[in-house]
């Protein structure tokens, strides 16, 4: 090989090398995030559930597992994202939205934010938000099982596409 093939051949793997030491490092970030926050995160590259305060344990809400926006991105934004943007298994598809974890609903909702959106309270500290669906399944004041499916996903509120925007508060 020519001199000018094997620096061709060496920057190749150094891109390589170097993107994928910034997806690590990116996880990592991640994972300290998290942890400051009292959630624990395991080492899967996509969250399959959440262990949190009280004793819960949250599973992911949707069958994609495809994170299009990330706790406290910036990216076109004025101020750091408060949940996780999950995009549907087939881009443009309704996917049913699941219940993370057993609890009550105490709110469903729309606004010109959120959309179309529920909440359900999983213990005195701990509870979960679905915003942007398309169709809500569920009532406030229902009881809702791990699993159940609590609506669909949807482009509602202020939105750029099909997701859905699922937030975990932690009161303390």
């Amino acid at each position: 090989l020519s001199d000018r093939d094997n620096i061709l051949k060496s920057s190749e793997s150094i891109h390589k090398s170097a993107t994928q030491l910034l997806q690590v490092a990116d996880e990592q970030l991640e994972r300290n995030r998290a942890y400051q926050s009292g959630v624990k995160f395991n080492e899967r590259k996509y969250l399959e559930s959440v262990v949190v305060p009280q004793g819960v344990s949250l599973d992911w809400p949707t069958e994609s597992r495809r994170v299009t926006s990330k706790f406290g991105d910036t990216i076109n934004r004025d101020s750091a994202h408060s949940g996780l943007d999950i995009d549907a298994k087939v881009p443009g598809d309704n996917d049913d939205i699941m219940a993370s974890e057993k609890g009550e609903v105490i709110r469903v909702s729309s606004d010109t934010r959120s959309g179309n959106y529920v909440c359900i309270k999983h213990s005195e500290k701990v509870t979960t938000y679905y915003m942007h669906l398309q169709s809500v399944n569920v009532k406030k004041g229902q009881k809702v099982s791990k699993g159940e499916v609590i609506g669909t996903m949807g482009s509602t509120g202020h939105s750029d596409g099909v997701h859905l925007h699922f937030e975990v508060r932690i009161d303390n």
